[in-house]
């Protein structure tokens, strides 16, 4: 065999199995680096999960709303007993009717918190597929929308919105994303999420161009789907690695 054959054999090889690719998990709100996407994910790819550090409801969580929260209701209602009588009620009547809005700031400090933590890992890590789920996916489509990824993306219902009491707090938004990079975003949402609201992510993906799977009797946490036995994810992550990938070619 010549060496110029044997050079091409070897090539040819080396383009039909591709490395693996890179995956950096921006994980959910209640969830964490270790959490069961996270592990599942690492198991099947190089993968990174940065602690967001977040929680709607742990005060130990340094970019939650919590901790916040708390010190705005004990030093309301410190003052409240201070003053005592109807200055004391107003005092509190007061700290009661701004407590939402105290709330909706909150959340939107933390999900400016969590951006800037996960620019600065996209910049380490140099990811080949980005995979949010739920608070992740919203705050990867802010990193989208900034400007700080315009690669392949998959989705698992973004939390754009919120479904019952937490829609008053929640840090809804509408992304401004640039077509090309909007093209390479595909959102999987399952039609029995009971936390963000199905409608508005299909009506977002019609209107911003997103790709969109639907997983029919799927809920928020889409485990069964993604995670189960089909190994959906992991396909889902390949395909749009290989989808992205420049079309190798031999000279």
């Amino acid at each position: 065999v010549s060496p110029n054959l044997a050079a091409r054999v070897v090539l040819m090889s080396s383009v039909a199995t591709p490395r693996p690719p890179r995956v950096l998990f921006m994980h959910g709100l209640e969830s964490g680096a270790f959490g069961s996407k996270a592990r599942w994910l690492s198991e099947r790819f190089e993968t990174a999960a940065p602690d967001q550090q977040v929680s709607a409801y742990n005060p130990l969580r340094r970019n939650g709303p919590m901790a916040a929260c708390l010190a705005y209701v004990f030093s309301f209602g410190a003052a409240a007993r201070y003053a005592g009588g109807s200055i004391g009620l107003s005092v509190a009547g007061l700290a009661s009717a701004g407590l939402v809005p105290f709330l909706q700031w909150r959340m939107r400090v933390a999900m400016r918190r969590c951006v800037a933590l996960m620019e600065v890992a996209l910049r380490r890590e140099k990811p080949d597929v980005v995979v949010g789920s739920s608070w992740g996916g919203a705050v990867a489509l802010k990193c989208i929308e900034q400007g700080y990824w315009a690669g392949p993306a998959v989705l698992l219902a973004p939390a754009i919105s919120a479904r019952g009491v937490w829609n008053l707090a929640w840090p809804s938004f509408e992304p401004e994303l640039p077509a090309a990079a909007a093209a390479r975003v595909l959102v999987v949402q399952g039609d029995r999420d009971d936390t963000v609201p199905f409608e508005r992510v299909v009506d977002l993906c019609r209107r911003k161009g997103l790709r969109l799977e639907v997983v029919e009797g799927g809920d928020h946490r889409l485990v069964g789907a993604m995670l189960g036995p089909t190994e959906r994810l992991a396909q889902l992550v390949r395909d749009e690695y290989q989808s992205s990938a420049p079309s190798p070619s031999i000279s």
